[in-house]
């Protein structure tokens, strides 16, 4: 992906990620495969998970990164309250930290995984939390 950050004129960040669907790691392997098949990710139809921002605002205080998350062929506005950590110089390279937190309801993107429990509940909760920390350098 690719961030423009400019720390005088915060509004005019630009954030831009792809996330390879197939590249979803969970740490147990059975279960990434599952997430991969159509009925969670569709790794093999689908296999870009996208964020394209369209503007940076601030709401008292915090910054919100307002932008669309494509996923599967579902795209959505969503609002990401924004951390940016830095700018700090590290040799003749400047770092800054970019890092957020978002909440999305996976049926909204055509998620529909919905294996009931034999308690009546299901085995997989509709929210998906999604965070994101990068570590961007100068050019």
């Amino acid at each position: 992906g690719t961030v423009d950050y400019d720390p005088q004129n915060v509004a005019a960040t630009k954030i831009d990620v792809t996330i390879q669907a197939a590249s979803i790691d969970t740490r147990q392997e059975g279960r990434d495969e599952h997430l991969r098949k159509p009925e969670f990710f569709d790794a093999e139809k689908y296999p870009a998970i996208i964020f394209k921002s369209a503007a940076v605002t601030q709401n008292e205080g915090t910054l919100m990164l307002e932008g669309d998350l494509t996923i599967k062929d579902v795209t959505k506005k969503v609002s990401i309250p924004l951390r940016i950590n830095g700018p700090v110089k590290n040799g003749d390279k400047t770092l800054i930290g970019l890092g957020g937190v978002l909440m999305v309801n996976r049926q909204d993107y055509g998620v529909s995984f919905s294996k009931q429990m034999d308690t009546g509940g299901l085995v997989v909760g509709n929210d998906v939390k999604i965070s994101f920390s990068v570590e961007a350098k100068s050019n």
